[in-house]
């Protein structure tokens, strides 16, 4: 049985569980307000922002937690990144909650990561 990706953030959305979709929604407005000119698509199952066509974040769903992904991340600098900036592992930001979000160098890294694509 050939397994598909989901095409759509609906489907995505399907198959995750409430508390972390309340998350990735969350998510998914505050990329739109730190970057309003980003387009967002379903690329290779998961929700991927693009400026000007060139890919610079995404969300990924994984069983424990949220992922704020950042393309080019290799380029980027905080202590709040994990992972080493590859394509088998992008710089990126677990997302829990909220509670503990520091919006200002989230949006930061936004900006720069959509300036680098």
């Amino acid at each position: 049985m050939v397994k598909t990706k989901p095409k759509t953030a609906d489907e995505i959305f399907s198959k995750i569980d409430d508390d972390k979709k309340a998350i990735a929604e969350s998510l998914r407005i505050f990329i739109k307000m730190a970057v309003p000119k980003a387009t967002e698509i379903v690329r290779r199952g998961k929700i991927t922002f693009t400026l000007d066509g060139k890919d610079f974040a995404g969300i990924r769903l994984t069983k424990q937690h949220v992922d704020l992904l950042l393309m080019h991340g290799d380029s980027l600098s905080s202590p709040q990144l994990k992972g080493q900036g590859t394509i088998g592992d992008p710089k990126h930001i677990e997302v829990n909650s909220f509670k503990n979000f520091d919006k200002e160098e989230i949006k930061r890294l936004l900006k720069e990561a959509a300036a680098i694509a």
